[in-house]
């Protein structure tokens, strides 16, 4: 994939070696602690309760597994839809409420979500405002190809 350039391919081609999920990986190699969403296929042998149970639930229906030993968290959550996070620095307590807007009720509402879940919007935000500021300041890196 020559039009991501030379820093991208490589990080691309690290990952493919990665056995680990990602989380893992940076806790044991470099001691880093991470928090972020994770699809289904990368989670070999973690088996979470399945999508539609979830939806029926209801909103802030969630299930969690933990891996003592890698010391990692894995949580599916529901909101409108669910989302699966994975973290080696938070779980699943202490819970907290997040304000979403209902369509049924046409107003915001609380909907109870576990603090792995609450980091991960407060976190976020960091991310859209680098992810912007890359966009409006876009320098071209023509030296790397």
């Amino acid at each position: 994939m020559k039009e991501l350039g030379v820093g991208a391919n490589l990080i691309i081609q690290r990952c493919k070696t990665i056995k680990n999920p990602f989380t893992v990986y940076l806790k044991e190699s470099f001691g880093l602690r991470s928090l972020g969403t994770i699809h289904k296929n990368k989670l070999k042998g973690c088996t979470l309760e399945d999508d539609h149970a979830l939806l029926r639930e209801g909103r802030g229906s969630y299930d969690y597994r933990v891996d003592n030993g890698a010391e990692v968290a894995v949580v599916k959550w529901v909101n409108n839809k669910p989302v699966t996070l994975a973290s080696s620095c938070v779980a699943v307590s202490p819970f907290k409420k997040v304000r979403c807007f209902s369509r049924e009720e046409r107003r915001r509402v609380g909907v109870p979500c576990p603090n792995i879940v609450s980091q991960y919007i407060v976190h976020m935000g960091a991310v859209d405002l680098a992810d912007m500021i890359v966009a409006l300041y876009h320098t071209p890196a023509n030296f790397l190809r």
